[in-house]
C-alpha cells in the first residue's frame, strides 16, 4: 500500500534526521531549480525553506477558505502539519482539527507537534490510502495539498470524505499544474486539473471554486452528492 509521505510538497521524500525518518514540506517551487530532485539533502533544502511561504501563499489561500473559529476540518495527508497548526489557530478552542497521515514517523511528529500547540484541539488520526478514518457528517471542510495525484483508486477516498463532510462541506483540493516545474514529480505522475473535475463530477461532486490563485498549483473546492 502506498503511503502518503509528505504531502504538503507533494515529493515523497523520507529522510534520515536525528537518527530517524523525518518527512519533508514543501509545494511548488520557484527559481530554484528547474530538474525534479527527490533526495533528501535537496527536499530539505528547496521544500522546507522559507521562501516556500512565495509560492505557497498559504495567508491568501486561508482567507479564500474562510474557515471560522468552531468549525471542524480536516488536513489529509498533513505531513509535517503546516497546515494543521495554521488550522489550529484559527478555529481556536471550539474547533477541532484531525491531522491524517499514513506514515508512523509523521504520526509521531504530529502528536508532539499538536501537544505543544496554544490549543488543544489537533487530533492526529492514522489513515489509509481509502479511508482517512473520519467522523461522518461532521467535517465542514477537508484539505488535501498536493496528495491527491499519488492515490491509486480515487473513489474510495471520495466516498470516505463525502461521507465525513457535513451537508455543505467542503472539500479543497490543491494539486499540481502540468509543465515544467521544480521539485514537482514527473508530469506523467501529476492529476491534471481537467481529469480530477471530470472524476469528481461523474460521481455528483460540484465545483463551486475553480481558483488560479497559486502559480504552481491548482486549487478547487468540491461540495460532495447530495444523500
Amino acid at each position: 500500500m502506498k503511503r502518503f509521505g509528505i504531502f504538503f510538497g507533494g515529493v515523497a521524500v523520507l529522510a534520515a534526521a536525528t537518527g530517524a525518518a523525518a518527512a519533508v514540506q514543501g509545494s511548488g517551487a520557484g527559481s530554484v531549480s528547474t530538474t525534479y530532485d527527490s533526495s533528501a539533502e535537496n527536499a530539505v533544502e528547496l521544500l522546507a525553506g522559507p521562501e516556500r511561504f512565495a509560492w505557497q501563499r498559504p495567508d491568501r489561500l486561508l482567507r479564500l477558505l474562510s474557515i471560522r473559529k468552531g468549525e471542524k476540518v480536516a488536513d489529509l495527508g498533513a505531513g509535517m502539519g503546516y497546515f494543521t497548526s495554521t488550522f489550529s489557530s484559527i478555529i481556536g478552542h471550539s474547533g477541532t482539527v484531525y491531522a491524517v497521515e499514513t506514515d508512523p514517523e509523521l504520526l509521531k511528529h504530529l502528536e508532539i507537534k499538536a501537544a505543544g500547540q496554544d490549543f488543544d484541539n489537533t487530533i492526529v488520526v492514522r489513515g489509509s490510502e481509502t479511508d482517512p478514518n473520519l467522523p461522518e457528517d461532521a467535517l465542514d471542510l477537508i484539505l488535501t495539498v498536493n496528495t491527491w495525484h499519488r492515490l491509486g483508486d480515487r473513489r474510495p477516498m471520495r466516498e470516505a470524505v463525502s461521507r465525513a463532510l457535513k451537508p455543505g462541506g467542503r472539500f479543497v483540493v490543491v494539486d499540481w499544474h502540468l509543465g515544467e516545474i521544480a521539485i514537482a514529480p514527473p508530469v506523467e505522475r501529476r492529476l491534471p486539473r481537467e481529469e480530477l473535475i471530470a472524476e469528481m463530477v461523474a460521481d455528483g461532486w460540484t465545483v463551486t471554486t475553480n481558483s488560479r490563485l497559486l502559480k504552481y498549483q491548482y486549487l478547487l473546492i468540491f461540495t460532495p452528492p447530495a444523500p
